[in-house]
């Protein structure tokens, strides 16, 4: 049976053949059939066809002969820092076996120039022979060493252990023949030692030789110069110091006789005090008497007004009669120039040295005078103050109770305070810390009988530090409204005396709170008792000035004064009178009139001059 012949289809067209060609017939051999095939029926030969060639441009040709050119120049680049890198360690290794070798040569002869000493002692090398064990090794690693070859590394390391053996062996040798000789430095720094400390003992007592004040019973008053080479010590100043100094060693100095002859200037203890003073013996009228005052400098003055001093010392000795202008200075300040000037620098240097006496005040006027924090007695006898005066009066702040100064009467009261001029109030150092700003001082006086039936008043200063009123307290306005009669805020805090507990108007006291006036404030601390004694005067004549003002109560300090001391308003008025007057003054005088004239300021400081005090140079 034929098979049908299909047809396939040209997936390839074949191209027609050009014209005018004559294309052969194929026509397989066989027999010849009774019908001719055609020529499509027939399966031909695939055909392959050329592919056409890309055209590449000739720009991209270039830049790929570029890329082809600059990579083969890195690899060429990479294959030379690879051989040079090769190169480098090859002769780093090859460095490192030949330091190796010329060390493990070292080693090994030094280990023979040490056998011996090593051979000596053997317990240093460890026990049960392993040193042995290791040093025979080594040795039959050197004597092989051209057969067989040893570890390097493990070989450095035995060689490192020996080195440091050997090295702590000689350090250990090297101690032990020092400690044999270690004691002899030991002796020599001991001796050094107290060497320094016999100095520093020889230099306290030679400071303290010159610390010390001269006392000198027999001897002359004689100043010797201090060497050339040698400087005299200088006291640094204080403004505020803390101590309370004691007079004990005054009065044990005159118990024995002794009075010393040095000549000193007292140091500067604070701002408003600048004076000097002279120690040496003196007659016995004026042995006792103290050197000039204080005088202080207008930056730490207070501000309130006190009498004015006399233009010239010729001048105060004399009374003026004509009142005068009440201006703020010191008593006494024209007598300290004068002493100033006449004291040689050697002995101002040397004088540095002294500390600063206890007041000197006349005996007389230590009797019935009392000081302290206590409740004040009040006796019909006088009797001399026991306690000693002091330099520095310290106030605390808060709850305290008053100091008190009591004296005979007013007068008596402000000659003790001018004569106290060493003396000054201050605050406490714990009021300080408390109170970073000014502290003000608060002042009552009182005047007490003493007894129902005598005529016989005392005169005491109570002082306080100045406390502000709590805005909760309840009837705080009276403490501010300038009442005489009501005391400060600051007494309040703590226990009254018993003498302030009965009123400021009872048969047996009477006081008087100064009140703030614009001619008297509150004196500001620290200040010195001299010029606490002229707030007072002042005080007392703002007072005089308000006798005929009832409205505000001031004049009732006078009016306490003039009553309870009419002797001595009498002794003013009587000898401030002129020698010689006219017939009317006789009459006056007669019939016990006296003439009405207002008293001045100076007649009341008249008496708070201090006098000269003279010395061994006159």
């Amino acid at each position: 049976m034929p098979i049908p012949m299909t047809q396939t289809p040209n997936r390839y067209p074949l191209p027609l053949p050009p014209s005018g060609s004559s294309t052969p017939n194929y026509s397989p051999p066989g027999p010849a059939g009774p019908r001719a095939l055609r020529p499509q029926s027939c399966p031909q030969p695939p055909v392959s066809m050329p592919m056409p060639e890309p055209q590449i441009p000739q720009g991209a040709e270039r830049q790929a002969n570029e890329y082809e050119d600059d990579d083969l120049a890195l690899a060429l680049v990479l294959s030379a820092q690879a051989v040079n890198e090769q190169s480098r360690q090859a002769a780093e290794e090859e460095e490192e076996l030949m330091r190796a070798l010329a060390e493990s040569a070292r080693l090994d002869e030094e280990r023979k120039q040490l056998s011996a000493f090593t051979d000596i002692r053997p317990d240093d090398w460890g026990e049960g022979g392993g040193s042995t064990s290791r040093r025979a090794s080594f040795q039959v690693g050197q004597a092989g060493s051209s057969a067989i070859p040893l570890d390097l590394e493990q070989q450095m390391r035995e060689d490192e252990a020996l080195a440091r053996r050997l090295q702590m062996e000689a350090e250990e040798e090297e101690r032990s023949a020092q400690s044999s000789h270690s004691h002899q430095p030991d002796v020599d720094d001991e001796a050094f030692v107290r060497q320094l400390v016999a100095e520093e003992e020889a230099q306290a007592a030679l400071k303290d030789q010159e610390s010390r004040p001269a006392s000198v019973s027999d001897a002359s008053p004689e100043v010797h110069d201090l060497p050339a080479y040698s400087r005299a010590p200088t006291v640094p100043r204080m403004t505020k110091p803390n101590v309370l100094h004691d007079a004990t060693h005054l009065g044990r100095s005159q118990s024995a006789g002794v009075i010393p002859t040095v000549r000193a200037e007292v140091p500067l203890l604070y701002p408003t005090a600048v004076r000097s003073m002279s120690v040496g013996p003196l007659p016995p009228r004026i042995a006792a008497l103290p050197p000039p005052s204080l005088s202080p400098s207008p930056e730490t003055s207070p501000a309130f007004p006190v009498p004015d001093p006399m233009a010239s010392v010729s001048s105060s000795i004399a009374r003026p009669s004509s009142p005068s202008r009440l201006s703020y200075v010191s008593v006494g300040s024209a007598l300290t120039s004068v002493e100033e000037e006449s004291i040689p620098s050697a002995s101002r240097s040397e004088s540095a040295l002294v500390p600063p006496p206890a007041p000197l005040v006349e005996p007389e006027y230590l009797m019935g005078v009392s000081m302290g924090f206590h409740i004040p007695s009040i006796t019909p006898e006088l009797h001399p103050m026991q306690e000693p005066l002091q330099n520095v009066i310290t106030l605390p702040y808060g709850k305290a109770s008053p100091y008190h100064i009591q004296a005979q009467s007013w007068r008596h009261l402000l000659k003790l305070m001018v004569r106290m001029r060493t003396s000054r109030i201050e605050p406490s150092i714990e009021a300080m810390a408390l109170k970073q700003e000014d502290l003000k001082l608060r002042a009552v006086v009182q005047f007490v009988r003493v007894h129902h039936r005598s005529t016989e008043w005392r005169t005491i200063l109570y002082l306080t530090l100045d406390y502000p009123v709590p805005q909760t307290q309840a009837g705080g306005w009276k403490y501010v409204n300038g009442d005489v009669n009501t005391l400060p805020y600051s007494y309040t805090l703590s226990s009254l005396p018993a003498l302030l507990r009965d009123g400021a108007d009872s048969s047996m006291a009477k006081s008087y709170t100064i009140p703030l006036a614009p001619m008297t404030p509150f004196p500001t601390l620290p200040i010195t008792l001299p010029n606490m004694a002229l707030y007072l005067q002042s005080a007392l004549d703002e007072s005089r000035k308000a006798m005929s003002d009832s409205s505000s109560g001031m004049r009732k300090l006078a009016q306490l004064v003039d009553s309870c001391y009419p002797e001595e308003m009498t002794v003013y008025e009587e000898s401030d009178m002129p020698e010689r007057k006219g017939v009317k003054y006789r009459l006056r005088k007669v019939f016990g009139k006296k003439e009405s004239r207002e008293r001045g300021g100076n007649e009341d400081v008249y008496e708070l001059i201090t006098p000269f005090v003279l010395d061994e140079q006159g």
